[in-house]
């Protein structure tokens, strides 16, 4: 699934438009390993929610 296409659905899902998802939200990789899980996260966009989720959800880089 591209970002695109996780934006669009999430958009769909949530009876936003894309344009308020832009404003408040932000598209981050995840590998949470949920079974569910798109391989994307719709986050509030906010420094420090952004950088938790990296932290603990982002996939890890090899070697890393």
């Amino acid at each position: 699934m591209t970002k695109e296409e996780f934006e669009k659905g999430y958009c769909e899902r949530s009876g936003i438009t894309i344009e308020f998802y832009n404003k408040y939200k932000v598209t981050l990789p995840c590998a949470c390993g949920e079974e569910d899980c798109e391989g994307w996260a719709a986050m509030s966009n906010d420094p420090e929610l952004i950088k938790w989720h990296m932290q603990f959800y982002a996939p890890k880089k090899e070697g890393v």
